[in-house]
């Protein structure tokens, strides 16, 4: 089923065999990524919940614009990016980083993997 409007985006993220920095970023069919989790260390084979609301944090609210959206979940050996990418940017300039973040972390040998999820959300 969709999420509707005004639901919050809760998920969880199993990490794999090896400890890493974990990224979370939410492609919007507004042309735009909003970075969730921008980087984050976990142990190996953690369960990571996000999105449950804590105090200052009130969770991620479905709302417009309503459809199909991606969420992307990356777990790098080390950091991804060598700066912090800005907390919503156009998805052109995103992939044009990653690109270049994830050809390092291969000239590197760093371990990288990637799991994409589709999100349906409408306005009920």
């Amino acid at each position: 089923l969709p999420l509707v409007n005004g639901q919050l985006l809760r998920f969880d993220v199993t990490m794999p065999d090896w400890a890493g920095n974990l990224y979370v970023a939410y492609f919007m069919s507004s042309g735009d990524v909003a970075h969730l989790v921008p980087s984050a260390p976990h142990a190996a084979g953690a369960t990571v919940r996000l999105g449950e609301p804590r105090a200052g944090f009130p969770g991620w609210e479905v709302s417009e614009p309503f459809g199909t959206d991606l969420l992307v979940a990356i777990v790098s050996e080390g950091p991804l990016f060598a700066t912090p990418r800005p907390e919503v940017e156009k998805q052109e300039a995103y992939l044009a980083a990653l690109a270049d973040a994830l050809r390092n972390a291969r000239a590197q040998n760093r371990r990288v993997q990637i799991r994409p999820f589709v999100i349906e959300t409408a306005a009920r």
